[in-house]
């Protein structure tokens, strides 16, 4: 699997409380090898596309238009094994990229 991915930051900086970013993963690509959790809680909405996304041991197939709540320390990892692009919009507090 190939890590054709990217994060585009959307809040003005890190030095809030709230971090706003922007997920491209191309298609036939994933996040990371392996889940990972983090310290911050995250808020993700599918804008563009469809995306795998692996909660502890859950597999959620998300479309255009779907959110979801990731609690802190979660282990999770997004793939995207369809034939196109797909945009995640994901907010973390405490900011965490």
């Amino acid at each position: 699997e190939s890590h054709n991915f990217s994060y585009e930051l959307l809040s003005p900086d890190l030095n809030g409380m709230l971090e706003l970013a922007l997920m491209t993963l191309m298609e036939n690509s994933c996040s990371s090898e392996h889940a990972m959790g983090h310290e911050g809680e995250e808020a993700a909405y599918v804008v563009r596309g469809r995306i795998k996304l692996f909660l502890d041991d859950e597999e959620v197939v998300l479309k255009q238009g779907d959110s979801v709540r990731i609690p802190p320390h979660m282990k999770h990892k997004w793939e995207n094994d369809f034939s196109e692009p797909a945009e995640i919009v994901f907010a973390i507090t405490p900011p965490s990229f």
